[in-house]
């Protein structure tokens, strides 16, 4: 953990640093730290108590591979949707119509709490397919939500706090760039370190989700049953 932690926080200094520089190395950046966060999941299904694996920069092209496919599950079912009522809110408030970017303020949070809600689904089927499609495929994210129970629930309750608490450190940065001196070096420790932690959490859990709901795994995710 302490390496991806690292690797957090040097991109989200440069990220404080300077935006426009910082945003492209962050998304060449994450879909490796996604590629890793993929195999702890994998490690995870196989032995909930086992340690995290070791990284293996070699694997560099594999690490890629895997993670671009989650970040490309999370850009269409939370980031782009996501990001359009965050610009839209945007235009409204810098063209004088409040009331327009309050409605947008507000739907943008709902969105990202929805969002929230079907990622665990889509991870899970992801992780035990490897196909961006099939973790996209509606009727199986909805066959998990359907018939995931309890077990789900518990799943979408870490995923919120995870979700949320990565948030409010995102935030928190923006303010914290500002402090004299070093800010952006205070903004990017403060993200890296929940970040880090939260998606460990998360995808940890998600490993013991698969790894504890089997018969669903099969039922749903491998004959396309719901």
């Amino acid at each position: 953990m302490i390496i991806f932690a690292a690797i957090a926080f040097l991109l989200a200094t440069v990220l404080s640093f300077d935006f426009l520089v910082g945003l492209p190395l962050n998304l060449v950046g994450w879909v490796l730290l996604y590629g890793y966060l993929a195999e702890l999941m994998q490690v995870s299904i196989q032995g909930p108590d086992s340690p995290p694996p070791a990284w293996n920069f070699s694997r560099t092209g594999e690490l890629a591979s895997s993670g671009l496919c989650v970040l490309v599950l999370l850009m269409v079912c939370s980031l782009v949707p996501v990001g359009i009522c965050l610009l839209l809110m945007i235009f409204f408030f810098l063209n004088s119509m409040p009331m327009y970017g309050y409605i947008f303020f507000a739907l943008t949070i709902l969105v990202y709490i929805g969002s929230l809600v079907v990622l665990p689904s889509g991870l899970v089927v992801l992780g035990a397919t490897g196909r961006v499609g099939s973790a996209l495929n509606p009727s199986k994210i909805m066959g998990i939500i359907k018939n995931g129970g309890q077990p789900y629930s518990m799943l979408v309750a870490v995923s919120l706090a995870a979700g949320l608490a990565c948030m409010l450190a995102a935030v928190a940065g923006v303010f914290l760039v500002d402090v004299p001196g070093a800010g952006f070096v205070i903004s990017g420790l403060v993200m890296a370190l929940i970040l880090s932690y939260g998606h460990f959490i998360w995808f940890h859990v998600l490993g013991r989700f698969a790894t504890e709901n089997r018969k669903l795994m099969k039922q749903v995710v491998l004959t396309g049953a719901s």
